[in-house]
């Protein structure tokens, strides 16, 4: 089967004005992990346009629980494997990756190339790197020129009642996804039922921004 024709087939399930408005987005992902890779690979398969992935991990055996790779992936740089994966799952996707971990050195550079996404997701598992995305994304939409929306996950760990599962929304600009409580720990875990409930939030919310639709 032809590209085209595979894409057309990928397509068909949506409504056609979904696969217009998303034709032409970009959504930019912070981190490759539970949680980003899992987002990832949703929003390839509705057919975002463009994804940017930025991380600088590499794939280990204790990924495999919740992430989005296989026994093939370890040892390969996280932002390369989830490529060829999104590749393998629709090849209408373009996808951009940023092999590099984000810091406060760096981070003016690295949103330097990606200002043309409209959603800007992070699925970072250090508090201070979440920060530090949603305090330089707070710095750039105090310009009237800019109007970043920034979808985040917090508390995805453990076993628990799935309707603690949320999307609040604060301010006008920011989505947190998650029961935002439950931290990673060795009294919790982290898991893949919860991590790709919170990871499928932050892929609705996105989507819901992006076609127009109420994200919450």
């Amino acid at each position: 089967m032809n590209k085209e024709k595979i894409i057309e087939e990928i397509s068909k399930r949506n409504s056609p004005e979904v696969n217009d408005k998303l034709r032409d987005s970009h959504v930019v992902i912070f981190g490759a992990g539970g949680l980003g890779s899992n987002l990832a690979t949703m929003l390839a398969r509705v057919g975002v346009g463009r994804l940017t992935i930025i991380d600088f991990d590499e794939v280990e055996y204790s990924n495999l629980n919740r992430q989005y790779y296989f026994l093939t992936d370890i040892g390969k740089k996280k932002v390369y494997a989830i490529k060829e994966h999104i590749e393998n799952i629709n090849p209408s996707v373009k996808v951009d990756v940023i092999n590099s971990e984000v810091t406060e050195e760096n981070i003016e550079d690295i949103f330097s190339r990606i200002m043309d996404g409209s959603v800007i997701c992070e699925c970072f598992d250090k508090s201070d790197a979440k920060m530090m995305i949603f305090e330089k994304v707070m710095e750039l939409n105090s310009s009237d020129e800019n109007e970043l929306k920034l979808v985040m996950g917090s508390g995805m760990a453990g076993v628990g009642n799935s309707n603690e599962m949320r999307v609040v929304k604060f301010g006008e600009d920011v989505y947190i996804c998650g029961d935002q409580k439950t931290e990673a720990g060795i009294e919790h875990g982290v898991m893949a039922p919860r991590v790709v409930l919170c990871a499928a939030l932050q892929a609705n919310t996105a989507l819901s921004i992006l076609t127009g639709n109420n994200a919450i």
